[in-house]
């Protein structure tokens, strides 16, 4: 990555502001390398649930951001179309649940909106993300938690990713 002039971190595909960049390092703990590696291959495995370069996967749960962005694939349950962003939501608690990414909802937006991509490689749009995690975050406020698409295969991946 380059700096501009304006102390902006440049690349041919992405923008980041410094501030930004500093505040997604402090997101991520010393989580071994092996591990993400491992998230890695189990998540573009199969049925994927993204499609990044291995390199830029790693540099993205090490806390150095990316290059081109991770691509959610998912799609959502009632509108094949759509990407499924409480699915994303979802792997992105249970990550921090085992300690990959520090535990904070607060920043929920800041991971989607730094890391990934839709399907297409655009960034997110802050307004509708706001509203979706408003909507996911009631829908598991509720006695019976909304099922994202995909739980169990992520709720699997979890599994794997804490065997030694």
């Amino acid at each position: 990555m380059l700096v501009d002039v304006n102390g902006k971190l440049t690349d041919t595909t992405t923008t980041f502001d410094i501030k930004q960049q500093i505040s997604i390092q402090s997101l991520f703990t010393n989580f071994p390398i092996h591990k993400i590696e491992k998230l890695y291959l189990l998540l573009t495995q199969g049925k994927p649930f993204i499609a990044a370069e291995e390199t830029d996967f790693i540099n993205a749960f090490s806390g150095r951001g990316v290059s081109m962005g991770i691509k959610w694939l998912v799609k959502g349950s009632r509108n094949k179309k759509d990407i499924s962003k409480p699915t994303l939501f979802y792997l992105i608690e249970q990550l921090m649940e085992i300690g990959l990414i520090k535990k904070n909802q607060d920043d929920l937006k800041t991971i989607v909106l730094t890391l990934f991509r839709d399907e297409d490689g655009n960034c997110f749009k802050s307004g509708s993300l706001d509203t979706s995690i408003s909507t996911y975050k009631k829908g598991q406020n509720k006695p019976k938690p909304t099922i994202t698409t995909r739980k169990k295969d992520i709720d699997n991946i979890i599994s794997e990713l804490l065997i030694p």
